[in-house]
């Protein structure tokens, strides 16, 4: 029973007052069923009545006058309890009114409880309670209530209240008065704690649940416990009518909530609390990954607190694999913890016992008969059947409302409803359609449809709650009045008053009604893209928001004014972010035109600098280049002067030593300005001859054999032999280790100089007027001797190839091509300590090279290591050497001569 103070009670009732409120209950469709009038009593003459009004200004109210007041209202008022002394006193014999309570009892009202005499405070409150604890608490009737209430004030109050008060009803009406009706059967509706009392056939379920509750609670593992069962099984309504209500005493606090009601932020702060959390399959249609895995773990905190806290799930049996889906923050999975017997209990299907107690019990309560064989014949039609309870509930319900007055449920009304319980379901709720216009059938079916969850693949199509404002229209014209027509009707509920919700009474209206299945498979696929648009609570980018702005032309409103917003929230972000890629685009282009610019600009800069640049390396380049030119003259200049000199102390040793003047010669040669530049430091002079140190820092050495004057020598590549020209007009080979002759003397008049072949092969001897080339072998002569005229030769050397022969002349140099005698061309040769080049049109050439150690007193031979080859002049002149090394037309490279003894 609703009970609103507000509402409900009168302070200082006036008589008009009281009429007033009983007539505005009725046109507000809640009329009154009980009036309860506490105030003193007043004597009237020889009769009494009722002070009404203020203290200070109590009007007394006969009974005549009350019985005009409230007989309007008999038909609804089905009590009325008159607590105030002498309520019930007939007063002096003879009075024809009798008293207020007599008076009215005969207007018409079909139970009054007032005193006979008068009635102290501490019993008028005794009765008070003691009377609706019975009738409303209890479930028991009037007399029953009454019988208690008076028991009770006999052995709490002295005097004789328990007597005074008294109950005038006729007998007619039986000794079951039910003035509070009270509507046993829950039809499609959850039992709640306040409908404990009319809870039954679970007795065993509940125990059991209770009992694992309490061990659990005392454990170290996550107090997470699962009632499980198929749908329609009971389990909401065995958790919040029986479970729960037995366990405030354990916990103190408990707390209902759905997955898909946000748990609220100021959740009970005492612990131990005990948190259900109410069609747990919810957590797998409702929510996604991340709001489930966040939900989870809040749970998860709250059954390991140190306080023993339990959190108490209903599941739905088809939902217990998704449980292995959901990862505990310890590691664990929920299924684990549901498949444990200790955290859970499973509901069976309810036995025929057990139905038949949810029939008889509820009904004994409030005193409806029932007749024989009724309850039998629907608990057989029903047994078996999936959602069972539900319809069962449901056909008793709709039985309740067309019940006897006086004979309770019959079998006539059964047989007047259809006669069948599973098609009653579907019967009634196409009634409530039916009964609708057009208009409105159109806004029901938008409304249900919208609180089913549809599923896709194997996944049964749920229930789901939403929000009243989302679901009402734009055009919300009657909706209010189709949302009271299905609710009265128990097809949908409502909860909540500051944030509305509805939903669903029951799933099996989604199995059983037809009509409703039809709405919802012929929307499914619109539905699915609706759930699916609605579930993208991130900002939508690219494909996402091109497929909700298709489903927003689609289907317009049916999306809901949230996802509807969120959409254009969307749509507003992504403009703001185009806007401002296009400003930074524009602002890249402009950056980057100015940036092209500076760069040519830079280009230009940088070339022009850049042939600036070169131009000045030209011009350094062409001024080192004269510089060169220059000292190459004057070096040349120094050069061919101290090469005549030279030449002529080179010949006057020559002819000494050819006069066998030995002393002479070692005079001259001191004067010679070698490789160093410098002269002999001293010789010694014996009997046959002067021998000039070869460990001179010079590095200068003569070689004079014994009775002999040899005015040249060469070694061969192998170091093993040399070769030797004598003023005898011979040349021969010898071995150095032990000075024997190799071969015969290779006999060449006037011979002044050798060298051998780089093969090693052959051997050339020249004079001032020829060359012969000997054969290293047999020391035969190869060919005609090579004519020509030196007067100044000093040196011979062979090419790379053995092909040409280089005829130092001093300060001259040709090139001999031994395949025909030919001279090629003339050059300078320069010995100073630097240089060794032959000019020519080339320019000079400057190698590297090193010779071991001095094999003559002037040039004895040159390695040509460094000499890449003697070649004929390009077009006539000089002839050229060239190194191993590629060098470019008017390059230089030259090669020092030099030798572990700092020159040669």
């Amino acid at each position: 029973v609703d009970f609103d103070p507000g509402r409900d009670v009168l302070a200082n009732a006036s008589a008009s007052a009281i009429a007033e409120a009983l007539a505005r209950a009725e046109r507000d469709g809640t009329p009154c069923a009980i009036l309860h009038i506490l105030c003193h009593g007043g004597q009237l003459g020889t009769s009494f009545g009722l002070a009404l009004g203020t203290r200070d200004a109590p009007q007394v109210e006969d009974a005549g006058d009350l019985r005009q007041l409230l007989a309007p209202h008999a038909h609804a008022l089905r009590l009325v309890v008159l607590s105030a002394c002498d309520s019930g006193n007939t007063g002096a014999p003879g009075n024809h009114l009798g008293s207020v309570a007599q008076a009215l009892h005969r207007a018409g009202l079909r139970a009054v409880i007032a005193s006979r005499y008068p009635l102290s405070v501490s019993g008028a409150t005794i009765l008070t309670r003691a009377l609706y604890r019975g009738l409303l608490v209890e479930l028991r009737s009037l007399e029953r209530s009454l019988a208690v209430a008076r028991r009770q004030l006999a052995r709490e109050v002295r005097g004789l209240d328990w007597a005074s008060v008294q109950l005038y009803a006729r007998a007619r009406d039986g000794d079951d008065t039910r003035p509070v009706v009270l509507r046993p059967f829950r039809g499609l509706e959850v039992f709640e704690a306040r409908h404990r009392r009319l809870f039954f056939g679970r007795a065993a379920e509940v125990d059991e649940a209770v009992r694992e509750i309490e061990a659990l609670a005392s454990s170290d593992a996550p107090r997470m416990f699962f009632v499980v069962g198929a749908s329609g099984s009971g389990k909401s309504s065995l958790v919040r009518a029986a479970v729960a209500p037995r366990l405030v005493a354990r916990f103190g606090q408990v707390h209902i909530a759905r997955p898909s009601s946000p748990l609220d932020d100021d959740l009970p702060n005492a612990r131990p609390l005990l948190l259900v959390l109410d069609q747990a399959e919810e957590l797998f249609t409702s929510l996604d990954e991340a709001a489930r895995g966040a939900l989870v773990k809040r749970l998860h905190a709250l059954a390991t607190d140190e306080a023993g806290s339990v959190v108490l799930f209903t599941l739905r049996a088809d939902f217990i694999g998704h449980c292995g889906q959901v990862v505990l923050p310890d590691g664990g999975r929920l299924d684990q913890l549901e498949s444990r017997d200790e955290h859970r209990v499973y509901l069976p299907v309810m036995s025929r016992a057990g139905m038949l107690e949810t029939i008889m019990g509820p009904a004994r309560l409030a005193g409806l008969p029932i007749e024989a064989g009724l309850a039998e014949q629907l608990v057989e039609e029903v047994f078996g059947e999936p959602g069972s309870l539900p319809l069962l509930e449901f056909a008793l319900d709709r039985m309740w409302l067309a019940r006897d007055p006086k004979r309770g449920l019959t079998h006539e009304a059964y047989r007047a409803l259809g006669g069948a319980v599973g098609a009653l379901l579907e019967r009634e709720a196409d009634a409530v359609i039916e009964a609708m216009d057009d208009a409105g059938r159109a806004m029901a079916r938008a409304l249900l449809v919208q609180l089913v969850a549809t599923g896709e693949g194997q996944r049964a199509d749920t229930r789901r709650i939403r929000r009243l404002a989302e679901l009402r229209p734009r055009e919300a014209e009657g909706f209010d009045e189709v949302l009271t027509r299905l609710t009265a009707a128990r097809l949908v509920v409502t909860s909540g008053a500051d944030a509305p919700r509805v939903e669903i009474a029951h799933e099996e209206l989604i199995r059983r009604w037809g009509t409703l299945r039809a709405w919802v498979d012929a929307d499914r696929q619109k539905w699915i893209e609706i759930d699916r648009v609605r579930g993208w609570e991130h900002l939508l980018r690219g494909a996402q928001l091109d497929r909700a702005r298709e489903a927003r032309e689609r289907y317009g409103d049916d999306l809901g004014q949230r996802c509807l917003t969120h959409i254009r929230e969307s749509e507003r972000v992504i403009a703001e972010e185009s806007a401002r890629e296009r400003r930074r685009r524009l602002q890249l282009r402009v950056a980057l035109g100015v940036a092209v610019v500076v760069a040519a600009v830079a280009v230009l800069l940088f070339f022009r600098a850049e042939r600036a640049t070169e131009e000045e390396v030209r011009r350094a380049e062409e001024l080192r280049d004269e510089k060169a030119k220059v000292v190459a003259a004057k070096e040349r200049a120094e050069c061919a002067a101290r090469r005549a000199k030279n030449a002529i102390r080179i010949a006057a040793a020559k002819d000494s030593l050819a006069a066998n003047d030995a002393t002479t010669a070692a005079l001259a040669l001191s004067e010679v300005d070698l490789a160093e530049g410098e002269p002999v430091l001293g010789f010694t002079s014996t009997a046959r001859g002067v021998r000039v140190s070869s460990e001179s820092h010079c590095g200068s050495a003569l070689f004079l054999a014994e009775g002999e004057r040899h005015l040249a020598a060469a070694f061969l590549g192998d170091e093993a032999h040399l070769i030797k020209a004598s003023s005898e007009g011979v040349a021969q080979i010898v071995q150095v280790s032990t000075g024997a002759a190799v071969g015969p003397p290779l006999r060449h008049e006037g011979v002044r100089v050798a060298a051998f072949s780089p093969d090693g092969a052959r051997a050339i001897t020249a004079s001032e007027k020829s060359a012969i080339l000997w054969d290293v072998v047999t020391g035969s002569q190869l060919g005609a001797a090579f004519t020509y005229d030196s007067p100044t030769l000093i040196q011979v050397v062979f090419s790379a190839d053995g092909q040409l022969v280089l005829l130092d002349e001093g300060w001259t140099s040709r090139v001999l091509r031994l395949s025909t005698g030919a001279l090629l061309g003339a050059g300078s040769t320069d010995l100073s300590r630097e240089f060794f080049s032959i000019e020519g049109e080339e320019g000079y050439v400057r190698f590297d090279d090193s010779l071991s150690r001095l094999r003559s007193g002037a040039l004895s031979s040159l390695k040509s290591k460094g000499v890449g080859s003697i070649s004929e002049p390009m077009g006539g002149g000089a002839a050229s050497i060239t190194s191993n090394r590629r060098a470019a037309r008017g390059s230089s490279l030259r090669a020092r001569l030099s030798s572990p003894s700092r020159a040669t």
